[in-house]
């Protein structure tokens, strides 16, 4: 009965807005829908998450959702996008995962055929 609660507790704090879980779960969907070319609902869930974190007045939120921003655009192949969006946040030092967005700028330039740039971001990665 006890286990039965702990979920049931897990499962309501994911869906409220603004925790991690339900990041999490908005940007798991956002990268599905721009798997499948769905771009107005991939942008449509970033945007909701960017508005939550903007209410919140999360920095690190903020920069958590323009990473999942460019790996959006990066799977719906716009990669000269993708690219913009991870350079601004190449640039914040202090963001706790820059080395992620590095790694996917490697990658990103890479896959746009420019590997000497890419080979510059994955040695920093």
């Amino acid at each position: 009965m006890y286990a039965l609660y702990i979920l049931c507790v897990m499962l309501v704090a994911g869906g409220q807005p603004g925790t991690a879980a339900w990041y999490q779960k908005k940007a798991e969907e956002a990268v599905a829908k721009a798997q499948g070319a769905n771009r107005a609902e991939a942008l449509r869930l970033i945007e909701e998450m960017r508005k939550t974190a903007e209410g919140q007045g999360s920095q690190d939120w903020k920069l958590w959702v323009e990473w999942k921003k460019g790996l959006c655009e990066y799977s719906l192949g716009d990669l000269s996008q993708a690219i913009a969006t991870w350079e601004k946040l190449e640039a914040v030092k202090n963001f706790p995962l820059r080395h992620e967005v590095i790694r996917d700028l490697g990658d990103a330039h890479l896959e746009s055929g420019n590997p000497a740039k890419a080979e510059g971001y994955l040695r920093d990665a």
